[in-house]
């Protein structure tokens, strides 16, 4: 948890991995985050927070330092200003998080998703700042929060690199790690096609965003005792995975058919924990 006010003086929040995207731009460098998405976004929410605030005190060239130092980037093209986000969402949550980032929020169309939940938090923990507060809180979240930036070549030494900071004692659970080595793996057998690593990602996260509340271990141990003979325990998963996707037949192709497959049993695994596949006698 994060509170508002009770960063230490300077905080430390680990390393950001980064993979250089090589769009062509002269004045923007394009990454795509690989490790810390979770972290950059809810500093963006929270900058987002303070911009709001800060209009509401009528400092728009306050409001205006924020959004355009800290939210978008400029360049020009073509003899005309372009404006891009700091940064980009799935497909699951940059429609909310977009809103938030341009300052147009519709908490009516969307109110319980939980990008808007962590905006919502923190605004309520700002909603009495003055100017100067403001500028505090700025400035520590600016000046005070330190990353380790690790830029890595290719998608597959970044999952590695994940892989192995893990080894030295990140704690992360069995699916985390699971999604991580499958993702190396097909990273290193798309035969230089990232877009299908970037589908198996998509369908991972829509695959987790319908069993996250369900305790997404146990969703996994069960699937994978229903897909594979012989016992398996829930702390032997990651193990399990990571024997059976040495086989060379677990190729990137292979990845997708398996999470895909994963993506299809999450539904029916919620649909009958909460007793609701359609047939009322099967419910009860």
């Amino acid at each position: 948890d994060v509170h508002v006010g009770q960063i230490d003086e300077s905080h430390f929040l680990g390393s950001i991995v980064v993979i250089p995207e090589g769009r062509a731009s002269v004045e923007i460098n394009y990454y795509e985050v690989n490790d810390g998405q979770q972290r950059l976004t809810t500093i963006l929410i929270l900058l987002s927070a303070i911009r709001d605030r800060a209009e509401e005190l009528k400092n728009d060239e306050f409001a205006k330092h924020i959004a355009e130092h800290y939210l978008t980037a400029n360049y020009f093209e073509g003899g005309s200003k372009k404006i891009v986000p700091k940064m980009t969402l799935g497909k699951l949550d940059n429609e909310e998080f977009g809103a938030i980032l341009d300052g147009k929020l519709q908490h009516e169309a969307k109110e319980g998703h939980r990008i808007f939940e962590c905006y919502n938090y923190f605004k309520s923990q700002i909603n009495e700042y003055n100017l100067d507060e403001l500028e505090n809180l700025k400035k520590r979240i600016v000046n005070k929060i330190i990353v380790v930036h690790i830029n890595v070549a290719d998608q597959f030494n970044a999952f590695r690199l994940f892989e192995t900071l893990n080894d030295r004692g990140l704690a992360l659970s069995a699916v985390d790690l699971i999604k991580n080595h499958l993702l190396m793996r097909a990273a290193s057998t798309s035969a230089g096609d990232d877009s299908i690593v970037d589908t198996i990602v998509e369908e991972w996260q829509e695959m987790y965003e319908k069993i996250r509340e369900y305790d997404p271990v146990i969703f996994f141990h069960r699937f994978m005792l229903s897909e594979y003979s012989g016992k398996i325990s829930a702390k032997q998963l990651y193990e399990v995975i990571k024997q059976k996707a040495n086989n060379e037949k677990w190729d990137a192709k292979y990845i997708y058919e398996f999470t895909n497959k994963l993506k299809r049993a999450a539904t029916i695994y919620t649909e009958l924990i909460d007793a609701n596949i359609g047939n009322t006698k099967i419910n009860r």
